[in-house]
């Protein structure tokens, strides 16, 4: 028998696989812009690994809402809005709205800002460690969802 572990695992790694071979096909642009100039490798680079931990945390949140919904629409929607959600967190007018202290809690847990740093080309290992835990988290959330069904 296969355990939930095993299943959630293979999910995510299965999902996550799809992503980057996805993105590896974006690597057409990078090298293209090798032979007609020059390319900031440092930025390029950061951003393919912002890409991946982000795409990951995503996937992860989108397993759990999925084990939580009998429906896959359901799933869908929820899991649709949910990275919205995620995302619009880290949006400055929704931060300045809700003012220093709340904002500031609101930012520390949206996915676009910790991918902020990424996108300018700085490794902050505070912001991998973000990624990481979010996404285990998620992972780790799944399997007791899966583990109360049964």
């Amino acid at each position: 028998p296969v355990s939930d572990i095993d299943i959630v695992v293979g999910k995510f790694l299965s999902a996550w696989s799809f992503l980057i071979l996805g993105l590896l096909g974006t690597m057409l642009v990078p090298i293209t812009i090798i032979i007609l100039g020059e390319l900031d490798f440092g930025l390029v680079f950061s951003g393919y690994i912002g890409t991946i931990l982000l795409g990951g945390a995503y996937i992860s949140l989108g397993l759990l809402i999925s084990s939580l919904t009998s429906e896959q629409i359901i799933a869908f929607i929820l899991t649709f809005f949910a990275c919205l959600l995620t995302y619009l967190m880290g949006f400055q007018p929704i931060l300045q709205f809700l003012g220093n202290f709340i904002g500031g809690i609101v930012a520390f847990f949206s996915l676009s800002q910790h991918f902020e740093s990424f996108r300018m080309g700085i490794f902050d290992p505070r912001d991998i460690f973000f990624f990481a835990s979010f996404t285990f988290l998620m992972l780790f959330l799944n399997i007791f969802s899966i583990r109360g069904k049964r």
